[in-house]
């Protein structure tokens, strides 16, 4: 016998855009989180690659610099939908280490290759619109190379703040009732389930 009241979803408030407190929904704010973080990061990577330049005198312009750096964010952020999602299919569990290791072993240079045919993909038509060449075709597998030694470090960053944060939320998760609804009652002659 199911006493409890209805589900959230049942009454059509999450489509809504709030929960029924009228507070943002949790996704929103995992998702100004992620583009918190790699907001930051980028630009203080921007600020290090200015100031490298001014003091050595060699670096590329200012409109290749933060081109680069704005495609390159928007590429990872776009990126971190796959981790996530990838993460479930190969979940971090003390038992699974092995298939563990090789999913994200894939995961990592599926990540890069997809980060680096984003950023191309986006730069390609945001060059010509400045009447720029954006040269990419010889380069790419060499870049690919280059770039998958910082993107494994980026894909872990990612996989490390994603797994801690859903350990974070299964330890605040309040303890679920058993899945049998049944009520005890004390009758003339004992107890009686219902």
């Amino acid at each position: 016998m199911h006493l409890a009241g209805t589900n959230r979803s049942d009454t059509g408030m999450e489509m809504s855009g709030v929960d029924g407190s009228g507070r943002t929904p949790r996704k929103w704010l995992e998702a100004a989180g992620w583009v918190s973080l790699v907001a930051v990061m980028w630009g203080v990577d921007l600020l290090a690659k200015f100031s490298e330049r001014n003091q050595t005198g060699i670096g590329k312009d200012d409109f290749r610099l933060i081109s680069e750096q704005v495609t390159s964010a928007i590429a990872v952020l776009i990126m971190i939908l796959f981790v996530i999602r990838w993460l479930q299919l190969f979940p971090l569990k003390k038992n699974a280490w092995v298939p563990a290791i090789i999913g994200h072993t894939a995961g990592s240079i599926i990540f890069a290759f997809g980060h680096q045919s984003l950023m191309v993909a986006m730069r390609i038509p945001w060059y010509q619109l400045n009447g720029i060449d954006y040269v990419w075709r010889e380069p790419f597998v060499a870049n690919l190379f280059v770039e998958y030694q910082k993107d494994v470090k980026i894909y872990l960053a990612i996989l490390a703040i994603t797994s801690a944060y859903q350990f974070y939320r299964r330890s605040r998760a309040p303890v679920e009732a058993s899945g049998t609804d049944r009520l005890v009652v004390q009758t003339g002659s004992g107890k009686g389930v219902l």
